[in-house]
């Protein structure tokens, strides 16, 4: 995995952020309804360029990544 052209480092810590809170006791309307109103205010999503990551050092026949749509070598 690489992070600014630079491989993530397995001895540090990196702050990362995600759509779900993890911790027990967390407070806050869920993501899924946040989606939701949003969906029903926007209407119309017009097309989105995917983010995904390039994945190297798997091939083709690895069934994990079998329906990819990004690259891989």
């Amino acid at each position: 995995m690489m992070m600014k052209g630079k491989p993530v480092d397995a001895s540090k810590t990196y702050i990362v952020a995600g759509w779900a809170p993890v911790a027990e006791g967390a407070t806050g309307e869920p993501v899924w309804d946040v989606v939701a109103s949003y969906l029903r205010d926007v209407k119309v999503i017009k097309g989105v360029k995917l983010n995904t990551p390039k994945i190297i050092g798997v091939g083709k026949s690895n069934p994990g990544i079998e329906n990819y749509d990004g690259s891989y070598s």
